[in-house]
Order: C-alpha cells, then sequence, then structure tokens
C-alpha cells in the first residue's frame, strides 16, 4: 500500500513538473512574439462628415476626460488635450509624454507649457493612431495631500485627547 501511495504521489509530481513547466515555457514563447498590426484598421472614414479620417489615441492622467479619443487624423496635442477636456488644475505641462508604440516604440517628451507661452504651437507634433499621451500630476497636489492627511490626523489626535482627559 505504501508503494502505491508513493507510485501515486511520484507520478503526481512528474505530472505537475512536466505539464507545468511546458504550459510555463508556452506562456512566455507567446508573450515575445510581437503582436501584428494591421495598420489599415488605425484609420477609419466617419459617414455624414464628408469622409473624414479619424484615429484613436489614448490619452490618460490629468485631463477632465481620459480615456481613448477619436480625434481627425494630423491632429496636433493641443487640440487632442483639448479634446479630452483641456487639463485639469493639478496637470503638468511641462513633462507631457507621448507613448508611440506603432512602429517605433519610442517616448516623445514635450514641454506643452513652453509651446503655449511662446506661441509656437504650429511646432507642436500630431499625434499617430494608437499613440498614448501621458500628462503627469504636479508635485504640488500630492503634497498637498499629505498635508491634509496630517491635518485630519491631529484633528483625530486632538479629539481623543479631548476626551480622554
Amino acid at each position: 500500500m505504501k508503494k502505491l501511495k508513493r507510485g501515486i504521489s511520484l507520478l503526481l509530481v512528474i505530472y505537475l513538473i512536466f505539464f507545468q513547466g511546458l504550459n510555463l515555457i508556452w506562456a512566455q514563447t507567446e508573450e515575445k512574439q510581437e503582436p501584428i498590426r494591421n495598420m489599415a484598421q488605425d484609420y477609419y472614414l466617419v459617414p455624414g462628415t464628408n469622409n473624414q479620417l479619424l484615429i484613436k489615441v489614448n490619452v490618460w492622467g490629468e485631463v477632465l476626460k481620459p480615456g481613448i479619443v477619436e480625434v481627425p487624423d494630423n491632429t496636433d496635442l493641443l487640440t487632442l488635450i483639448s479634446m479630452a477636456g483641456g487639463p485639469t488644475e493639478n496637470a503638468r505641462l511641462n513633462k507631457v509624454k507621448i507613448v508611440r508604440n506603432f512602429s517605433q516604440n519610442k517616448t516623445i517628451k514635450i514641454n506643452l507649457k513652453d509651446y503655449v507661452q511662446n506661441g509656437k504651437t504650429s511646432e507642436l507634433p500630431a499625434v499617430k493612431p494608437g499613440d498614448t499621451v501621458i500628462i503627469p500630476r504636479n508635485s504640488f497636489h500630492s503634497v498637498s495631500k499629505y498635508i491634509t492627511f496630517l491635518y485630519n490626523l491631529a484633528v483625530i489626535a486632538s479629539v481623543v485627547k479631548i476626551f480622554t482627559d
């Protein structure tokens, strides 16, 4: 009986090592393969708008309406942010990034505040299909949250002190 239990245990261990190991190897090889993008699907025509060519761009961070935004082809960064509702009061406009990953896998860093202040909006880059635009939060927002937390902690400590005396 002990030999049977050992044999079953050994088979179970071999099964787990062999088949689960194969699953892990297959999963790793599948992750390494680059997805094939059909560039024709990144552009589409909108009926009723004189066949305007639209693209989808991701907008993350400090805008009023983050998410996927459909914009006309060759839209500049400032227009895209405006179509996403504009920047919030916590937006750090001097550190905006465009992550372009459809063919080049590169990140473009832009000082949007400088472009707007100097009136050189014609030099702004155009967004491409599948771009992700990231508008980070300024550091003041983090500091103000920390100060608010400390203030609330002090209020709680004061209330506890009043009731324990």
